[in-house]
C-alpha cells in the first residue's frame, strides 16, 4: 500500500491554543475523510480526537503531539518549534494513497502551505528506488522492508544545510523565493508552477502521484533538471557531500512562552528535546554553508 508523505516547515511557532485550534479547524475543513483518531503526547495515545469538542485536545496542546488514523491509515506528529536554536515548527503526515483523492490532498496541501505560511513544504509518495539516496540526505525517517515503504523527514537542521532533494510537490517559501527569485521558480521545468502568494511557489514534477512509484526514471529526471535549474548547489549533491551550498537565512518568528503548558506525565519532554536538538547541532556539518 502506498503512503502519501506530506512536511510543513513553518516559522510560526504554534505554541497558543487559538493557533491550534485554527490549524486544526482548517484541517477539519479541506481533508475531514482523513482525520486524527487519537492523539497525545506519548504511546498509547489516549486522547479521542472528537472534531465536536476539540478543547479536549488544547487541554494536552505541547511541544510534541503524535497522532493517529483509525486502522492507522494515517499518522503523523507535530513537533512545535523554538529553542534557543531556532527550530521551525513541523507538522508531518503519513497519509495512506488508497482511496485518496488527488486533487483534494493536493488543495490541502496548498491552503495549509498559505496559512502556515511556511518557509519548506513537500509531498512525496516514496518508493524504495529512493530509500538509498534517502539515507544519504539523512532525511529517511520510519523503515519498514516488510510493507516496501518508508518515510521522508526533512528538518530545520537539513535545509540550514542544504535542500536535500526536489520532492513531488513543494512549495517554497519566503527564504527560498529571495534565494533564487521569482523568475526562476515560476520558470521552473515542473509539470505545474503556480504562486500562491507572493512569497509561496508550489512546484509539482508530474501529472499523478504515484507516478513516483511507477514512472520513476521519468520523474527522476525532472527532478535533476530541477535542481540544475533552480541553482544545484543549493541542493545535496552525492558526489560531493561536503561542498558548500547555498542556503537562506530562516527567520523563525515568535518567542516561546514563559510557562508553556506540559501534560501530565510529559514533565521530561522538554528537557529530552533541548538536549536532542542540541546534540544534533553539535554533529559536524557535512559541507561549508555558503550564503547567497
Amino acid at each position: 500500500m502506498s503512503t502519501v508523505n506530506i512536511e510543513f516547515l513553518t516559522p510560526h511557532l504554534l505554541h497558543s491554543v487559538e493557533e491550534a485550534r485554527r490549524f486544526f479547524k482548517l484541517w477539519i475543513k479541506l481533508l475531514p475523510n482523513h482525520l486524527p483518531e487519537k492523539i497525545g503526547t506519548r504511546e498509547p495515545l489516549e486522547c479521542i480526537f472528537d472534531t465536536d469538542n476539540l478543547d479536549s485536545v488544547f487541554q494536552i496542546w505541547s511541544w510534541s503531539m503524535n497522532f493517529v488514523g483509525r486502522d492507522s491509515s494515517m499518522k503523523g506528529s507535530v513537533l512545535l518549534g523554538g529553542f534557543p536554536q531556532r527550530f521551525h515548527t513541523s507538522v508531518s503526515m503519513q497519509i495512506a494513497a488508497e482511496n485518496l483523492a488527488q486533487s483534494e490532498l493536493i488543495f490541502f496541501f496548498k491552503e495549509l502551505c498559505r496559512h502556515l505560511e511556511v518557509d519548506f513544504a513537500l509531498l512525496e509518495v516514496p518508493s524504495l528506488n529512493y530509500l538509498e539516496f534517502a539515507r544519504a540526505t539523512r532525511t529517511a525517517g520510519f523503515v519498514t522492508l516488510a510493507k516496501k515503504e518508508f518515510s521522508i523527514r526533512v528538518s530545520t537542521s537539513n535545509l540550514r544545510q542544504c535542500i536535500p532533494d526536489v520532492y513531488w510537490a513543494m512549495v517554497f517559501g519566503k527564504p527560498y523565493v529571495k534565494l533564487f527569485g521569482h523568475e526562476k521558480l515560476l520558470s521552473a521545468p515542473a509539470h505545474q508552477v503556480k504562486e500562491i502568494n507572493p512569497d509561496l511557489v508550489y512546484l509539482q514534477l508530474s501529472r499523478d502521484f504515484h507516478d513516483t512509484q511507477s514512472k520513476w526514471t521519468e520523474v527522476d529526471a525532472v527532478r535533476q533538471e530541477m535542481k540544475a535549474h533552480l541553482d544545484s548547489d543549493a541542493f545535496f549533491d552525492p558526489t560531493n557531500p561536503d561542498k558548500p551550498y547555498r542556503v537562506p537565512e530562516f527567520e523563525i518568528c515568535g518567542d516561546i512562552p514563559p510557562n508553556p503548558p506540559i501534560p501530565p506525565g510529559s514533565g521530561k519532554l522538554l528537557q529530552v528535546l533541548d538536549v536532542s536538538r542540541k546534540q544534533i547541532h553539535k554533529q559536524p556539518r557535512r559541507g561549508r554553508r555558503r550564503q547567497r
